[in-house]
């Protein structure tokens, strides 16, 4: 799993603060950060 760093958290931070889903959010990490993540990297960074 990708490591973000503080500035890459406080942008998706900021997508979850405006309600985007888990899938709006794996598409943005790929399209506008350049990382890839599975649905379960996303669904539970912490593991």
């Amino acid at each position: 799993m990708a490591k973000l760093t503080p500035a890459q958290i406080s942008k998706v931070s900021q997508w979850v603060a405006d309600g985007s889903t888990l899938s709006v959010i794996q598409g943005r990490l790929s399209s506008e950060l350049g990382i890839s993540m599975t649905f379960l990297d996303v669904r539970f960074p912490g593991r």
